[in-house]
């Protein structure tokens, strides 16, 4: 079937696992819908870069780490015990992702664009 369609099936199922989260509704859910399926793509293609879990595990726990404990966003909608604790306002849910947290804003998206972009062109270990 080829890598980049086992990725889209993955980032699909990616995707799926989240959609029960809390606070997963309206433009919410649209960002963090896309969001999530390119963090997924990012993560599959940090493994074919290094042929290793390493760095798509490393990614995934820095991501989580940095938007939860250290920046006091939730994670997938989950609340965790931070650092810094922001203040939110209605207003600014496209800003700040509101409780689901980073990976259903603007800037989440734009992170993961760079970041995938980044890692698209390095140059691949063997």
């Amino acid at each position: 079937m080829g890598v980049w369609v086992a990725q889209l099936l993955i980032a699909g199922y990616f995707l799926l696992t989240h959609m029960g989260n809390p606070g997963m509704t309206g433009s919410i859910q649209l960002f963090a819908s896309i969001n999530i399926f390119l963090a997924s793509i990012l993560f599959g293609l940090a493994f074919i870069k290094t042929n290793t879990f390493i760095m798509p595990i490393a990614f995934h726990f820095m991501a989580n780490w940095v938007q939860g404990t250290l920046l006091g966003f939730g994670v997938s909608g989950n609340e965790q015990v931070s650092f810094l604790k922001p203040v939110f306002t209605s207003d600014s849910e496209w800003l700040t992702g509101g409780s689901f947290g980073l990976e259903a804003s603007v800037p989440g998206l734009i992170s993961v664009i760079v970041c995938t972009y980044i890692l698209y062109r390095w140059k691949t270990i063997r």
